[in-house]
């Protein structure tokens, strides 16, 4: 469950949650997030399509680093010179869930 924005009609930034109930806790403070950030930067109302969307979930080329709390989680960080992600894993449960995942264009 989650969001990908764009903005000029290319995707920048996207959050994608464990379950709805941690996406709608968290919507009101990303929502105006991406608010801000767009203010003076919109010069098209183009919208992506989906392909162009899943695309931008999908690129994770960089550099990554791992930092883990044995039991407990692990946040997987992607740097590449385009963008940033993080990943955010519970990884108390016998199948490690991913609870956060954050992409963000530089």
């Amino acid at each position: 469950v989650g969001v990908v924005v764009a903005r000029n009609g290319q995707p920048v930034w996207a959050d994608l949650f464990a379950s709805p109930s941690l996406f709608a806790g968290y919507w009101p403070k990303l929502l105006k997030s991406y608010a801000v950030d767009a203010l003076g930067d919109n010069t098209s109302e183009k919208r992506p399509t989906v392909e162009e969307a899943s695309a931008y979930l999908e690129a994770r080329d960089g550099t990554i680093s791992t930092t883990t709390q044995a039991g407990v989680y692990q946040l997987v960080k992607t740097e590449h010179p385009r963008y940033a992600v993080f990943e955010l894993r519970d990884i108390s449960l016998a199948a490690p869930l991913r609870l956060h995942f954050n992409k963000m264009d530089r």
